[in-house]
C-alpha cells in the first residue's frame, strides 16, 4: 500500500530518483566517450542493480541460517560491483574538470544517496501483529480461578513466579506484578 502524497513522500522518491538519474548519466556519458555498447549496457544496468539490490535487502529482512549467508554473499557481489562500476564512471568522467581526489569521493554522494534514499523509501513493515502478552498477574489468577484450593506457594512454583508475585496479583485484581 502506498502512503498518500506528502512533502515527505516527495523527498524520499527525490532521494531516489535524482541520484539514480545522476549516475546514469555519468554512467552513460562516459560509455558514450568510450564508444562500447557494452559500456553503454553497463551504464544503465550498475545504478539499477545496486538500488535494486539493496531495496531487495530490505524487503526480506527475515532469512535465517544459510539463507541469510547466501544474500549477503549475493547482495555483496552485486552491489559491490555495480557501486564500484558506477563509482568509477563517475570518478574518471569528473577528475579532468574537479581533480582526482575530489573527483573519487562526488561518487559517495551520487550512489550514496540513492542507497539511502532506497532504504527510507518504504519504512519496514511488520509481517504480523505482535500478540499481546499475559501478564504473570493475569496467569496468577486465571489459575486461582480454575484451582481455588492452590496456596501461594503451589500458584507460583506451577507458573514458575515468586510468592511475592502471587500475593501481590491475588491482593489487587488490577495489580500487574512484574518479577
Amino acid at each position: 500500500m502506498m502512503s498518500p502524497p506528502t512533502p515527505r513522500r516527495a523527498l524520499d522518491w527525490a532521494g531516489v530518483l535524482l541520484p539514480l538519474a545522476v549516475s546514469v548519466a555519468a554512467n552513460l556519458a562516459w560509455a558514450l566517450h568510450d564508444g562500447s555498447a557494452v559500456a553503454v549496457v553497463a551504464g544503465v544496468a550498475t545504478p539499477l542493480l545496486l538500488v535494486l539490490s539493496v531495496e531487495r535487502w530490505r524487503a526480506d529482512p527475515g532469512l535465517v541460517g544459510w539463507r541469510w549467508w547466501a544474500r549477503l554473499f549475493a547482495m555483496g557481489a552485486v552491489t559491490g560491483v555495480a557501486a564500484s562500476v558506477s563509482w568509477t564512471h563517475i570518478a574518471l568522467l569528473l577528475a579532468p574538470h574537479w581533480g582526482l581526489a575530489l573527483a573519487w569521493a562526488a561518487p559517495l554522494a551520487v550512489d550514496g544517496l540513492a542507497v539511502l534514499g532506497t532504504l527510507t523509501l518504504w519504512p519496514p513493515e511488520r509481517s504480523a501483529p505482535v500478540p499481546e502478552r499475559t501478564t504473570d498477574a493475569e496467569r496468577v489468577r486465571a489459575l486461582r480461578a480454575a484451582e481455588p484450593d492452590l496456596g501461594e506457594r503451589k500458584l507460583g512454583e506451577r507458573l514458575g513466579v515468586s510468592r511475592r508475585v502471587v500475593r501481590a496479583a491475588l491482593a489487587e485484581p488490577g495489580l500487574v506484578a512484574v518479577s
